[in-house]
């Protein structure tokens, strides 16, 4: 019997979230096929505001030391937007597999997912987060308004669901 494999928790900051969402619906629009992927883990991430956020989380700007399963080298790379990764010469957009997969985990989490249809996993090893005067472990000075209450984001991602999923398509039941 095949056992689904057990997700590790993730945690996004408010602050990023709706570009996260937005990057999301990109992603889907140009047909990239790690998109459901992203909206997946975005859907079943918990929101946390963003001086709260916990030092020891990747998030975006977050430089990420990881371990690709079967790999024994470790990598270190800045987790970005995609429109960023140019701009940053060791910049992982967050809309790769090996990104969308980072994004929220803890040090020490362990997170499967797909890449060229081949399942892998990627191990955090250590997280720091860059500010404007260098790295900071916590994040801060950022604020959340009003129009990134959860209630609100949620309609945002259940928006971008529905165009991605519409309930016009067509659904098959089978009873049995």
């Amino acid at each position: 019997m095949y056992a689904a494999p057990v997700l590790p928790p993730i945690i996004v900051h408010s602050h990023d979230y709706n570009e996260l969402v937005l990057a999301a619906t990109l992603a889907r629009r140009q047909g990239r096929p790690h998109a459901r992927f992203l909206l997946a883990e975005l859907r079943r991430a918990t929101l946390c505001r963003f001086e709260e956020f916990p030092d020891d989380v990747v998030s975006i700007g977050s430089r990420v030391t990881y371990r690709l399963k079967g790999m024994q080298a470790v990598l270190t790379d800045t987790l970005v937007f995609e429109h960023d990764a140019g701009r940053c010469p060791d910049g992982l957009p967050i809309a790769s597999p090996v990104g969308t997969a980072l994004l929220g985990l803890r040090v020490g989490d362990r997170m499967p997912f797909q890449c060229d249809g081949q399942d892998s996993e990627v191990l955090v090893e250590q997280v720091a987060h860059a500010t404007a005067g260098g790295v900071q472990s916590v994040p801060r000075g950022q604020g959340t308004s009003a129009t990134n209450a959860k209630e609100a984001l949620d309609r945002r991602l259940d928006h971008g669901l529905e165009e991605t999923f519409p309930a016009s398509d067509p659904v098959s039941v089978v009873c049995t």
